[in-house]
């Protein structure tokens, strides 16, 4: 009768798209047309999006572009990772698609055709797009964190290796960008200081911070991906 498809990253079929008597509709989890794409969760955190949700929609033949059946919103807390965040919106989407199917199976359902001017796509995430730059103003960088944790995990290059933050705090401060500014390994960026709390390095488990500056060999003033 119906083909429900979450996470499905690829376009399905003319043929399949006609199989079923209700069509196939997909739970997406943005705000659409906002971040079509793969990784929506990712793009709304790194944004600095205040508000995200889900979306479920009948499939065509475009990505992410059929028309809205059902719709539904939350807050992004601002220091919410990309684990926790899709969590949450995995819970909630079970929640409206459980309520959405008999409206329309009993075609009480009235589609909202998507404004392809407010359309903005979520990339793919690439290695590149996870390093983190020290330059960049500190609420960034910090987005950046939170938006591919736990894993695959931001990352930065000291003294030739490469090391994931995967969890930090923010803190205000005025200090030289892409620099340890003390011996807790905080570091500086523009408009504020990032503070690791669990980092990994290469080849390693992940570890809380003071375990990680037990055994690693820095100085304060030091540069971050010089």
């Amino acid at each position: 009768d119906i083909i429900v498809v979450m996470g499905y990253g690829l376009l399905l079929p003319k043929f399949i798209l006609q199989l079923p008597r209700f069509g196939c509709i997909n739970i997406h989890v943005s705000l659409l047309p906002r971040w079509r794409g793969a990784a929506p969760i990712e793009h709304a955190i790194l944004n600095g999006d205040k508000i995200t949700g889900l979306t479920i929609f009948k499939l065509i033949e475009k990505l992410d572009a059929g028309p809205i059946i059902a719709r539904d919103s939350i807050a992004i807390d601002p220091h919410i990772d990309k684990n926790d965040l899709t969590t949450l919106l995995n819970s909630k989407g079970t929640k409206l698609l459980i309520s959405t199917l008999p409206d329309l199976f009993n075609k009480n359902v009235e589609f909202e055709i998507q404004k392809e001017d407010m359309a903005t796509h979520a990339s793919k995430i690439t290695t590149e797009m996870r390093k983190l730059d020290f330059n960049q103003d500190a609420l960034t960088v910090y987005n950046r964190i939170r938006a591919f944790a736990p894993q695959p995990s931001a990352w930065f290059v000291f003294n030739k290796e490469r090391i994931k933050i995967i969890k930090a705090k923010l803190r205000e401060g005025a200090c030289e960008p892409s620099t340890i500014v003390n011996d807790q390994f905080h570091i500086g960026c523009n408009n504020g200081i990032i503070c690791p709390t669990i980092v990994q390095r290469e080849g390693k488990k992940p570890m809380k911070i003071d375990e990680f500056l037990r055994g690693f060999d820095f100085a304060v003033g030091q540069k971050i991906n010089a």
